[in-house]
């Protein structure tokens, strides 16, 4: 494993994954203490519980939190991010359909960090994770112009993480999940408002983290110094996003995803199986590319990506 308690601490605190709601649950309860509450945190995520994250975040961050997600669901275009919930649906359609052609993909059984045996046990929850999403409230927009981001969490947000657990027995090697269980959160100092933490990894590296207590959470020091600025870029990069020009570089792009799923889904061989996934992946490398290339270059004249070519 090679990625540090700092990074950790980011990833847990940051993973807010697109996921829907369901049946409301008791919301976590915090230790209060500062290496009670990061271990708490971590227990969660190893739980299957990522709704611990957003629990350990003090109440103005989670308004913070819910209020960028209403923001964003009020400017983003409903046809381009209603359809991109579309193809997260059908590609699980497909993936559950074809699934013999998916597992004796050469690409697939070529690739020696794949543990086939684990694949073929999971396959239920790697098409479950697509079902999941597709058919939770995030998947509209209008849901999510009103989504309340804990009970997100608890619900399908909990089954998404549960089954993100069992997808990463897939890879051969060390499971990051199980990793987790091995991190080691020691209280060095503590004094006041302010905290010095202790955190080990795995692998055996340490890292001291400060951490500040906001509104009766204590979170790390750093995030609370930042946490305003970061805010208020994110919403100005809300406020500023051109939905027009977003959704005429990706609703052909979208299209074309659409119709090589749709194309899959009619696939009757292993090659041609094959074949179609292959172009499908070149056609949306090229969009990417083409994409971000104009992206970077901003100017209004600045030419629009290479066109995908529609399967026939």
């Amino acid at each position: 494993m090679k990625t540090g308690p700092h990074a950790l601490i980011v990833l847990v605190l940051c993973g807010l994954a697109l996921t829907g709601c369901d049946a409301e649950k008791p919301t976590a309860t915090l230790p209060g203490t500062p290496d009670g509450n990061m271990q708490a945190v971590v227990n969660g995520i190893i739980d299957g519980d990522p709704s611990v994250v957003f629990a350990a975040m003090p109440d103005s961050y989670q308004k913070d939190v819910n209020d960028l997600v209403h923001r964003f669901a009020g400017k983003m275009d409903a046809e381009v991010y209603d359809k991109l919930f579309v193809i997260v649906g059908k590609a699980g359609t497909v993936m559950r359909d074809k699934k013999s052609f998916l597992v004796n993909a050469k690409s697939l059984k070529e690739n020696p960090e794949v543990d086939l045996a684990q694949l073929d046990a999971n396959w239920d929850s790697i098409v479950g994770i697509f079902d999941v999403i597709a058919n939770s409230d995030a998947g509209k927009l209008s849901s999510l112009k009103t989504l309340d981001v804990m009970k997100f969490l608890q619900g399908d947000g909990s089954k998404i993480l549960k089954k993100a657990q069992a997808i990463a027995a897939l890879k051969k090697g060390e499971n990051p999940f199980e990793a987790m269980k091995k991190i080691k959160v020691e209280l060095m100092k503590s004094e006041g408002d302010s905290a010095t933490l202790k955190m080990t990894d795995p692998d055996g590296r340490v890292k001291e983290e400060q951490f500040n207590k906001v509104e009766g959470k204590w979170i790390p020091t750093e995030m609370a110094e930042e946490w305003a600025e970061k805010m208020a870029e994110a919403r100005s990069g809300i406020e500023s996003l051109d939905t027009a020009k977003l959704k005429a570089q990706m609703m052909p792009m979208l299209a074309a995803v659409e119709a090589n799923i749709d194309l899959l889904a009619q696939a009757k061989t292993q090659e041609e199986f094959e074949q179609t996934a292959e172009s499908m992946g070149k056609q949306v490398m090229m969009a990417v590319i083409g994409m971000m290339m104009q992206m970077q270059q901003g100017a209004e004249e600045a030419p629009m990506p290479m066109p995908m070519p529609m399967p026939e």
